[in-house]
């Protein structure tokens, strides 16, 4: 299983620090799941410099309740 990319760690910290539980697929993706809450698909090894961003305002969507 591939770890992920420097760029993606502040990602993942932000997700456990909000109650996501963050794994990996077996596409090597990473897949965030919080109870009650959509599921959020993202690259290990993103090569688009937007991906940790979006990725982010997701998340951050997801616990206000908008869509996504």
């Amino acid at each position: 299983m591939k770890t992920p990319s420097k760029r993606v760690k502040p990602l993942i910290d932000y997700a456990h620090r909000h109650g996501f539980e963050v794994s990996m697929t077996r596409k090597n993706h990473l897949k965030f799941r919080r109870p009650g809450y959509p599921t959020i698909f993202t690259s290990s090894t993103p090569s688009d410099n937007r991906t940790v961003k979006n990725t982010l305002s997701q998340l951050r969507r997801a616990q206000e309740g908008r869509p996504l």
